[in-house]
């Protein structure tokens, strides 16, 4: 048996676009803002919610930057 017969196919969909320069930034601010002991999966994980967060407030988008919703904001 394959591997390939015990996976439905997945849909003709094409794969979500990240915005990598801003996913790496937000990665790299996690990191250097951690407390001390922090575990690079914890960074990590709260990185991926900024990213998220930013993304869903239009600061960003998965192409550039974004126009963003967020009141006076200057």
């Amino acid at each position: 048996m394959l591997l390939t017969d015990s996976v439905p196919p997945t849909s003709a969909a094409t794969p979500p676009q990240i915005n990598v320069d801003a996913l790496v930034q937000a990665f790299c601010v996690s990191l250097q803002t951690a407390p001390k002991g922090e575990s690079v999966e914890k960074s990590a994980r709260k990185a991926v919610e900024f990213y998220l967060y930013c993304l869903d407030r239009g600061l960003i988008t998965p192409e550039g930057d974004g126009e963003g919703d967020l009141p006076n904001v200057a």
